[in-house]
């Protein structure tokens, strides 16, 4: 059988990283509240840096201590400090362990926990 003389196709590994900054995967969530409405969410995260650009709750039974939601404002206000808590805290092992919104690196000082989002979440700083 003749060979091809066309060069072999990229996988798909290298795709991804070739065009990882192009890239955004996106999901759709309910959210109930706590006087049984319902209310939608987006979540679309930016592949390049891990960046999450729009987020909601997800609809699974909620981790103990977390918010209850009681309408779309409070939802709003939970989201946005949610973002901020990922996009500037959340350490990611693609990033080699940085969040999606580089920072520096604190070498002087004890290390101490700062609670987020009602504890759900940690932020170690050094004080």
């Amino acid at each position: 059988m003749p060979r091809s003389r066309r060069p072999p196709s990229q996988n798909w590994k290298t795709f991804l990283r070739n065009h990882a900054a192009g890239i955004a995967s996106i999901d759709l969530f309910v959210v109930p509240t706590a006087f049984f409405k319902l209310l939608y969410g987006l979540v679309i995260l930016g592949h390049g840096r891990r960046r999450l650009i729009a987020s909601a709750s997800p609809l699974i039974p909620p981790p103990n201590g977390s918010p209850v939601v009681f309408g779309e404002a409070h939802l709003r206000r939970i989201l946005r400090k949610y973002a901020a808590y990922y996009n500037e805290v959340r350490t990611h092992l693609a990033l080699e362990k940085n969040a999606p919104v580089r920072r520096s690196v604190q070498r002087i000082g004890q290390v101490t926990a700062l609670p987020l989002l009602g504890g759900l979440h940690h932020q170690y700083v050094r004080i």
